[in-house]
C-alpha cells in the first residue's frame, strides 16, 4: 500500500476510497465526509488536533464571550 498526496483546485471535489482500519490526515479546515456506517460495528474515529500552546484556551473563551485574560476556574 503506497502513499499519495491529493492536490485539488480550488472548488474540486476528490474521492478518496479507504480500506477498512485505514485512515485520512487532513488540516481542520479540509472539508469532508464519509456515507453510512452499513456494518453492524460502531464507527470509530480518533481526533488530533495540535497547535501553539494556549491557542485553543483563547479560542474557546473568545467563542465563549470571556475576556482573554480572564482566568477560568479549574
Amino acid at each position: 500500500m503506497g502513499r499519495e498526496a491529493a492536490v485539488p483546485q480550488a472548488g474540486e471535489r476528490v474521492a478518496c476510497p479507504i480500506e477498512a482500519g485505514g485512515l485520512t490526515i487532513h488540516t481542520p479546515l479540509t472539508l469532508h465526509y464519509t456515507g453510512a456506517n452499513l456494518t453492524p460495528r460502531a464507527r470509530g474515529a480518533w481526533i488530533i488536533q495540535f497547535s501553539r500552546f494556549g491557542r485553543m484556551e483563547r479560542a474557546i473563551k473568545r467563542g465563549l464571550g470571556i475576556a482573554p485574560r480572564t482566568v477560568l476556574a479549574e
